[in-house]
């Protein structure tokens, strides 16, 4: 799934994204390395159809179909939000995974940052 061309430590991130840490290659085309966001996609095996749009657009290729249903391979999957955004059924939902960090509050963060008055 994922090649890591040097090895690095995951650090807390956003909440539908990951932080560039590195770089990595997929088989697509290399890109920067994220870590995990603190989500992993979950689908709804009830809802999802099998259309295969997650697969195609998955820029990690964490997805696949098997058995008539959207599978996640959670080693592959850094909780970026794509598959869920893209989903015609909404059969993905992110769900926080403990194992994957902390995720950001980015609203606070922006709040944060915003000056007085």
């Amino acid at each position: 799934m994922i090649r890591r061309d040097e090895e690095s430590t995951h650090d807390q991130t956003g909440s539908r994204g990951g932080v560039i840490l590195g770089s990595l290659s997929t088989r697509r085309k290399p890109i920067k390395e994220l870590a995990p966001s603190g989500y992993l996609a979950s689908v709804d095996e009830e809802k999802c159809k099998a259309c295969g749009v997650c697969v195609a657009k998955c820029p990690f290729e964490a997805v696949s179909i098997e058995e008539e249903v959207a599978v996640i391979d959670p080693d592959g999957c850094m909780g970026c939000g794509v598959c869920p955004e893209l989903c015609p059924e909404d059969a993905i939902e992110l769900r926080e995974d403990s194992a994957r960090g902390i995720p950001l509050d980015l609203q606070a963060l922006r709040d944060e940052t915003r000056p007085n008055g």
